[in-house]
């Protein structure tokens, strides 16, 4: 997406929120893996908030229910 004077991510396209999501899931099961819960849970509220990503989409990649 083009920016005045600087170039962003375009979560709206179809490969940027693949790939937006994707990297969502792999940073949350990291943070779980690594006994950090509380920093998974913000990567979850950013992605839902800032990609924008659905709770189907990070829960669809096998995340534990409720985090």
């Amino acid at each position: 997406m083009a920016v005045p004077g600087n170039t962003a991510l375009n979560p709206a396209c179809a490969m940027v929120h693949r790939h937006l999501c994707a990297a969502s899931v792999g940073t949350i099961r990291l943070r779980l893996a690594t006994g950090r819960e509380d920093l998974a849970e913000t990567m979850k509220q950013t992605a839902l908030r800032d990609f924008p990503l659905r709770v189907e989409e990070l829960e669809a990649g096998d995340l534990p229910r409720g985090r």
